[in-house]
């Protein structure tokens, strides 16, 4: 039990990183998809690397939800959502 506990708060501290980094700029970061396959996402929630018709989006907000992490793609150039318990680590801070 302790240990699954250690586990489960040091996935709580790197996602809480993870979204201090997103905010500040474009992060590199690996999640397992629904399939069981590794994403490596390129991501940002910088505002002002959001593109205009995107800025006022509710999906900003979403990576608030308990089970859900949302992200600005900026590959895809879309949003994208993995499970939290799925996140696996951050690859690259870019400045």
């Amino acid at each position: 039990m302790f240990i699954f506990e250690s586990l489960k708060e040091n996935r709580k501290r790197n996602l809480a990183k993870l979204k201090r980094l997103l905010k500040k700029g474009v992060v590199e970061f690996e999640y397992k998809k629904i399939d069981g396959s590794l994403r490596k996402a390129t991501g940002t929630l910088k505002k002002s690397l959001i593109p205009d018709e995107y800025k006022d989006d509710e999906r900003i907000e979403k990576s608030n939800s308990d089970e859900v992490f949302t992200y600005y793609d900026i590959k895809k150039e879309d949003f994208r959502s993995f499970r939290k318990d799925n996140f696996r680590k951050i690859l690259h801070q870019n400045d």
